[in-house]
């Protein structure tokens, strides 16, 4: 809202993926985002399903760790400082 209590238009609604932790405590052979559920790795699970909600664009914010492909139009994000914490995922 502004500052006169009226909505904003000029805003879009987006979907986030936040996808750049290390995994730790996963026990799998590689990292979680990569591990299979139902024949597909869980990041891409995780980003059809985002996509399929059609909000509005993707975009999926990785440490660069994963190995599964993302869908046309996604954007990636590549977070180098990860490990400082989730809000640098956001901020990025």
């Amino acid at each position: 809202m502004t500052a006169r209590g009226e909505h904003r238009t000029d805003r879009r609604t987006f979907a986030v993926v936040l996808a750049a932790g290390a995994g730790t405590r996963f026990a799998g052979p590689g990292h979680k985002l990569d591990a299979e559920v139902g024949g597909r790795a869980v990041l891409t699970r995780a980003v059809t399903a985002a996509v399929e909600a059609a909000i509005g664009p993707v975009v999926v914010v990785t440490a660069g760790q994963v190995r599964a492909s993302l869908p046309a139009g996604v954007v990636h994000v590549v977070n180098g400082r990860w490990a400082e914490g989730q809000a640098t995922s956001q901020q990025a």
